[in-house]
């Protein structure tokens, strides 16, 4: 009779949201095919336990880091600073698409295998551990497709990415991930040539590399001519309703 083998670990230490594809992959790896922990040992070691989604000795992941999102997903995810309204912003947005969903519903009547009102636009939002602290860097996920969306994770493969301003560009790293032909937005009145020079010379080279689209939008402009409160002129942020193009001389 053959031994069975148990193994065990932990995942969440550093927040759900840490805990990927890639780290699945990696404990199956761990206990099937020799994949060793961060400090060198395997299974044939004799170890059995593991920790999943956190730098640590024991830490297993895989090498492959699929994305996992339905086909023809929009994933968009927001780079800003705590204070100015990005994970606000982006609940609205969510919401905004949920009464699409709805106003289809009502537009076409389409229902499930239950009766109920199909659910034609499915969107997932959320920060990534939180609200952050007022000038602290803040992240924001959401995703809008037209199957069920499985993955609850901080997203590494998107085809928007929308960032405050060009100086961001260095805590957040917001173009790690972003697909071939997607589209990078950030908040500027400046346009052409001059929100080009703004940007590092290493975000130009992998817009280019990557064919991404780069955009710059008004935002402080757009909010005030949008409302008359005081406090537009020092913490608002407003959803755009245009964007000026910038492209790169890759485009």
């Amino acid at each position: 009779m053959d031994e069975c083998r148990t193994y065990s670990g932990t995942y969440g230490l550093g927040g759900s949201r840490d805990f990927r594809p890639e780290h699945v992959i990696g404990a199956y790896e761990f206990a099937t095919a020799g994949r060793a922990r961060q400090d060198g040992k395997t299974s044939a070691d004799g170890v059995s336990f593991i920790v999943l989604g956190i730098d640590h000795p024991y830490a297993v992941v895989g090498d492959e880091k699929p994305s996992l999102l339905p086909e023809g997903a929009v994933a968009v995810r927001f780079h800003s600073i705590g204070g100015w309204g990005a994970i606000t912003t982006g609940k609205n947005l969510g919401a905004i698409i949920g009464d699409l969903n709805d106003l289809l519903y009502e537009r076409d009547g389409l229902v499930d295998d239950f009766g109920n009102p199909k659910e034609v636009i499915h969107v997932s939002a959320n920060p990534k551990y939180g609200s952050e602290k007022k000038g602290s860097p803040t992240s924001y996920f959401m995703v809008a497709a037209k199957d069920r969306i499985r993955v609850n994770c901080d997203l590494r493969h998107v085809t928007v990415v929308l960032c405050c301003r060009p100086e961001g560009l260095h805590p957040h790293h917001p173009l790690d991930g972003i697909q071939p032909g997607g589209s990078l937005v950030w908040e500027s009145d400046e346009e052409g040539e001059q929100a080009w020079e703004r940007l590092p010379q290493w975000a130009r080279k992998q817009i280019i590399d990557n064919n991404i689209r780069v955009f710059t939008l008004p935002g402080f402009n757009i909010a005030k001519k949008a409302t008359t409160a005081a406090i537009c002129s020092s913490a608002c942020r407003a959803t755009p309703s245009s964007a000026h193009s910038s492209p790169s001389p890759a485009s």
